[in-house]
């Protein structure tokens, strides 16, 4: 699967950490009937739509690790 959704903020040291985090906290935290892709399917998602929304309002070069986990929450909100 592809998420036709990003950007090239992404490209950064350290965003993949982010989504490591997303998708290891979001394995623990579904039930044992949630199939795992689902977790990683919706930790990619976050992930992209978090990026964006940072991109959007700072730049992309401004999106580093820290600035994507600073915008996991707002971009949770925007749904």
């Amino acid at each position: 699967m592809i998420n036709p959704e990003s950007t090239p903020a992404l490209a950064r040291g350290g965003s993949g950490d982010v989504l490591t985090g997303l998708v290891g906290g979001l394995l623990a935290i579904t039930s044992t009937q949630t199939p795992p892709l689902e977790a990683v399917k919706t930790a990619v998602w976050w992930h992209a739509q978090t990026a964006i929304l940072a991109a959007k309002k700072r730049t992309e070069l401004g999106v580093d690790a820290f600035t994507l986990t600073q915008y996991l929450i707002p971009a949770l909100e925007k749904i």
